[in-house]
């Protein structure tokens, strides 16, 4: 029987912080995405096995990813904020490969760097959200 993951089901669940900033100042598609892909990922990972699930799951934070990189890249001018932007994209894909490595030889600690991959997934967000167009 599989069983839900509920540490990631709550580190997913963190994706909501974003999601609100982000319809607090007026930056609906990004927040829209993000709220997509908090269900998606949350419904995966309430019975994480290979299915539409999964699929939907990695193709929708995928492409949420995708949406938060190339808004930040085109929008985010303040230096110090790409730098941050940058090393904490970097943290974050470092942090995934590192899960899914470790999931692969079936070591119980894929979880935590799974979770820290969702926190740091907040970080980056909050880094291109919280940029007031009006500074640029």
């Amino acid at each position: 029987m599989i069983h839900p993951k509920y540490n990631l089901i709550f580190s997913t669940s963190l994706f909501i912080i974003p999601t609100v900033y982000g319809y607090y100042n007026k930056k609906y598609t990004l927040s829209t995405m993000s709220l997509i892909s908090t269900l998606a990922s949350m419904n995966y990972w309430r019975k994480p096995i290979p299915g539409t699930r999964k699929n939907a799951d990695l193709i929708i934070s995928k492409a949420t990813g995708a949406m938060y990189f190339f808004y930040g890249y085109n929008n985010v001018n303040i230096n110090i904020c790409r730098i941050f932007g940058f090393t904490n994209g970097i943290i974050l894909l470092s942090l995934y490969n590192v899960s899914c490595v470790l999931h692969e030889r079936k070591s119980d600690s894929w979880e935590f760097y799974h979770m820290m991959f969702h926190i740091f997934t907040v970080i980056g967000k909050m880094i291109v959200l919280s940029v007031d167009d009006r500074l640029e």
